[in-house]
Protein backbone atom coordinates (compact mmCIF):
# COMPACT_ATOMS: atom_id res chain seq x y z
CA UNK A 1 0.00 0.00 0.00
CA UNK A 2 0.99 3.21 -0.56
CA UNK A 3 0.29 6.25 0.99
CA UNK A 4 2.94 8.47 0.37
CA UNK A 5 1.80 8.96 -3.18
CA UNK A 6 -1.72 9.50 -4.03
CA UNK A 7 -3.44 6.29 -3.03
CA UNK A 8 -4.58 7.25 -0.14
CA UNK A 9 -3.61 10.57 0.64
CA UNK A 10 -2.35 13.91 -1.69
CA UNK A 11 1.06 13.53 -2.29
CA UNK A 12 3.56 14.15 -0.91
CA UNK A 13 2.19 14.48 2.42
CA UNK A 14 3.36 11.87 4.50
CA UNK A 15 0.15 11.55 6.81
CA UNK A 16 -2.40 8.76 7.13
CA UNK A 17 -6.35 9.23 7.27
CA UNK A 18 -7.83 8.05 10.70
CA UNK A 19 -10.19 6.25 8.27
CA UNK A 20 -7.56 4.48 6.84
CA UNK A 21 -5.42 3.72 10.44
CA UNK A 22 -8.71 2.04 11.51
CA UNK A 23 -9.28 -0.29 8.69
CA UNK A 24 -5.90 -1.73 9.31
CA UNK A 25 -5.46 -1.28 13.50
CA UNK A 26 -6.67 -5.49 13.60
CA UNK A 27 -4.55 -6.52 10.80
CA UNK A 28 -1.58 -7.96 9.89
CA UNK A 29 0.32 -5.10 7.51
CA UNK A 30 2.97 -2.94 6.16
CA UNK A 31 2.77 0.31 4.04
CA UNK A 32 4.85 -0.62 1.08
CA UNK A 33 6.31 2.32 -0.93
CA UNK A 34 8.73 2.80 -4.12
CA UNK A 35 9.64 6.17 -2.75
CA UNK A 36 12.79 6.51 -1.13
CA UNK A 37 12.58 8.77 1.67
CA UNK A 38 9.82 7.43 4.64
CA UNK A 39 9.73 7.17 8.06
CA UNK A 40 9.96 3.73 9.49
CA UNK A 41 6.74 3.52 10.67
CA UNK A 42 3.33 5.82 9.65
CA UNK A 43 0.60 5.77 12.31
CA UNK A 44 2.44 2.46 14.38
CA UNK A 45 2.44 0.60 10.87
CA UNK A 46 5.73 -0.35 9.61
CA UNK A 47 6.75 1.72 6.21
CA UNK A 48 9.08 -0.71 3.96
CA UNK A 49 10.63 2.07 1.63
CA UNK A 50 12.01 1.58 -2.14
CA UNK A 51 10.20 -1.72 -2.23
CA UNK A 52 10.56 -1.77 -6.00
CA UNK A 53 7.02 -2.97 -6.39
CA UNK A 54 5.95 -4.93 -7.99
CA UNK A 55 8.98 -7.20 -7.60
CA UNK A 56 9.62 -6.47 -3.78
CA UNK A 57 10.90 -9.79 -1.69
CA UNK A 58 8.86 -11.82 -0.21
CA UNK A 59 11.32 -12.04 2.70
CA UNK A 60 10.32 -8.23 3.13
CA UNK A 61 6.58 -9.36 3.81
CA UNK A 62 6.78 -12.42 6.10
CA UNK A 63 2.76 -12.75 6.52
CA UNK A 64 2.39 -11.49 3.12
CA UNK A 65 -0.49 -14.52 1.97
CA UNK A 66 -2.34 -13.60 5.09
CA UNK A 67 -2.27 -9.63 4.43
CA UNK A 68 -3.96 -8.11 1.77
CA UNK A 69 -3.04 -5.24 -0.64
CA UNK A 70 -4.62 -2.40 -1.22
CA UNK A 71 -3.54 -0.01 -4.23
CA UNK A 72 -4.63 1.90 -7.21
CA UNK A 73 -2.09 0.23 -9.58
CA UNK A 74 -2.86 -3.39 -10.91
CA UNK A 75 0.83 -2.81 -12.63
CA UNK A 76 2.37 -2.51 -9.00
CA UNK A 77 0.23 -3.02 -6.47
CA UNK A 78 -1.92 -5.84 -8.27
CA UNK A 79 0.68 -7.70 -9.63
CA UNK A 80 2.65 -7.55 -6.00
CA UNK A 81 -0.27 -9.55 -4.83
CA UNK A 82 -0.74 -11.74 -7.17
CA UNK A 83 3.34 -12.62 -6.95
CA UNK A 84 2.87 -13.13 -2.96
CA UNK A 85 -0.30 -15.05 -3.34
CA UNK A 86 -2.14 -12.29 -1.34
CA UNK A 87 -5.69 -10.62 -1.77
CA UNK A 88 -5.88 -7.73 -3.99
CA UNK A 89 -8.34 -4.58 -3.47
CA UNK A 90 -7.89 -1.68 -5.83
CA UNK A 91 -9.13 1.64 -5.12
CA UNK A 92 -9.44 4.80 -6.49
CA UNK A 93 -6.63 7.46 -6.01
CA UNK A 94 -7.19 10.69 -5.05
CA UNK A 95 -6.08 12.86 -7.70
CA UNK A 96 -6.26 10.47 -10.76
CA UNK A 97 -5.51 13.03 -12.84
CA UNK A 98 -2.22 13.03 -11.47
CA UNK A 99 -1.32 9.77 -12.29
CA UNK A 100 1.15 9.34 -15.66
CA UNK A 101 0.11 7.98 -18.76
CA UNK A 102 1.77 4.86 -18.65
CA UNK A 103 0.44 3.77 -15.40
CA UNK A 104 -3.00 4.14 -16.82
CA UNK A 105 -2.16 2.38 -19.87
CA UNK A 106 -0.81 -0.25 -18.12
CA UNK A 107 -3.91 -0.80 -15.93
CA UNK A 108 -6.04 -0.38 -19.22
CA UNK A 109 -4.26 -3.79 -19.87
CA UNK A 110 -3.66 -5.80 -17.02
CA UNK A 111 -7.51 -4.75 -15.85
CA UNK A 112 -8.91 -7.89 -18.07
CA UNK A 113 -6.37 -9.94 -15.72
CA UNK A 114 -8.23 -9.20 -12.40
CA UNK A 115 -11.39 -10.05 -10.95
CA UNK A 116 -13.55 -7.47 -10.11
CA UNK A 117 -15.65 -7.71 -6.63
CA UNK A 118 -18.63 -5.94 -5.33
Amino acid sequence: MDLTGQTLCPEPVLEISDSAILMLADVPAAIVTNRRATPVTLAGIPVISRAGKPFTPARLLPRARTMAVIGDQYWTDGILAARLGARFYRISPLRPELRPWRAQALDLILRPFFQEVG
